[in-house]
């Protein structure tokens, strides 16, 4: 029996393991728009985006997304260059969201 050599090509970059990968993203579309919101605004270095979830009423939930400052109390999160302050309560809620800007 004989063997043939077949050439071995890179692998494409695998993508970081679940408990690697942040919780809660954005797109690079969104960050990308996050940091032109965050220059015309002149929102100030120290504060992050946070992802927040209300209860609404008879309809669920409602999803809040604005500056903040961040708390003791908060999860950190950096995507595409974007600091994302999630409170313990919303995160459980918005466990694998990415937010994307269409």
């Amino acid at each position: 029996m004989s063997q043939v050599a077949l050439p071995v090509k890179n692998p494409a970059p695998m993508a970081p393991p679940a408990e690697q990968r942040n919780p809660v993203d954005l797109t690079a579309v969104a960050a990308e728009k996050v940091k032109e919101i965050r220059a015309a605004e002149n929102i100030e270095e120290g504060f992050g985006l946070r992802l927040r979830v209300v209860g609404g009423g008879c309809s669920g939930f409602t999803y809040d997304l604005y500056f903040d400052q961040k708390t003791p109390m908060d999860k950190i999160y950096n995507s595409h260059g974007v600091e994302l302050v999630v409170d313990q309560m919303s995160l459980q809620y918005l466990r694998g969201t990415e937010v994307d800007y269409v």
